[in-house]
C-alpha cells in the first residue's frame, strides 16, 4: 500500500492483474507475427492481452496480442517465471513496433484485455493543459517542463549573428585544366567499373566491388589506404 501511495505522488496509478515482466524473443520460433507466450507464477496464460512498452507515448507503442501456451518452451525455461516471449516471425520486430524497443534488458509491461470500454468522468476531464503541450486550452507551467520549454524558446529570438567563412589553403589556387582532365577520367573509369562490378554474381560480387575501391585508392593516396599515403 504505501508503494502504490508513492506511486500516485508521482503520477503513477495501481492498475490490477497488469504485471511488468522480462521480455525475449521465441527461441522455438513457432509464435505467429501477432503471438506472445506469458509464463506467470500460476497457470497458462490464454486469450487477447494488452502488451506496452515504458514509455511510449504512441498508439502504436500499445498493442493488443494472443497470448498462446508453447509446450516447447518448458525444457528451455525450466521454472523461470514472469517472462514474455515475442514472435520471431513477420518483416519487423514486434518489439520494435512497441517503442522502438530491442530485447537488450527490455521490460514489458502487460495485462488482461477485456475490450470494456473506458468512461473518464467530466470532471475529472483536464479542463486546461500545460502550455508547452502546445494546446488552444492551456495555462502558463511552472514545472520543470515548462521552465525548460521557456528556455529553448527564449533562444529562439536571439539573432543568429553570421560567420565568416573562407576556403582552406589547399582550395584558394586555381586548379589546371589538365589536372582537373586527368580526375575526370579517374572517376568515370571507377564509376564504370563498380558498376560492372556490382552486376555479376552475388557470391563474388563484394570482393570484385572491393578490388575496384582498393585499386582507385592507391591510385589516389599513393598507398593502399590513406594514413599510408606518402
Amino acid at each position: 500500500m504505501a508503494n502504490e501511495r508513492m506511486g500516485l505522488m508521482e503520477g503513477k496509478m495501481h492498475v490490477s492483474e497488469y504485471y511488468y515482466l522480462m521480455g525475449t524473443a521465441d527461441p522455438t520460433g513457432l509464435l505467429n507475427s501477432d503471438e506472445v507466450c506469458i509464463i506467470m507464477d500460476k497457470g497458462k496464460i490464454v486469450g487477447e492481452v494488452l502488451v506496452y512498452r515504458n514509455h511510449g507515448l504512441h498508439f502504436g507503442d500499445r498493442h493488443v496480442l494472443q497470448a498462446t501456451y508453447v509446450k516447447e518452451l518448458e525444457n528451455i525455461v525450466g521454472n523461470a517465471k514472469y517472462t514474455i516471449f515475442f514472435p520471431t516471425k513477420g518483416p519487423r520486430s514486434l518489439v520494435a513496433e512497441i517503442s522502438n524497443g530491442d530485447f537488450e534488458a527490455t521490460c514489458i509491461g502487460y495485462a488482461p484485455k477485456s475490450r470494456k470500454k473506458v468512461i473518464i468522468p467530466k470532471d475529472l476531464m483536464a479542463k486546461k493543459f500545460p502550455h508547452f503541450m502546445k494546446k488552444w486550452n492551456s495555462c502558463n507551467s511552472k514545472s520543470i517542463l515548462g521552465q525548460i520549454h521557456d528556455k529553448v524558446e527564449s533562444f529562439k529570438s536571439l539573432e543568429l549573428h553570421s560567420k565568416e567563412i573562407w576556403k582552406l589553403l589547399y582550395f584558394s589556387g586555381e586548379v589546371e585544366e589538365s589536372c582537373l582532365l586527368l580526375w575526370k577520367g579517374h572517376y568515370d573509369q571507377y564509376r564504370t567499373e563498380m558498376k560492372h562490378a556490382l552486376e555479376i554474381d552475388q557470391e563474388i560480387k563484394n570482393e570484385a566491388a572491393n578490388g575496384v575501391k582498393q585499386k582507385y585508392k592507391q591510385i589516389l593516396y599513393g598507398a593502399t589506404e590513406f594514413e599510408e599515403s606518402p
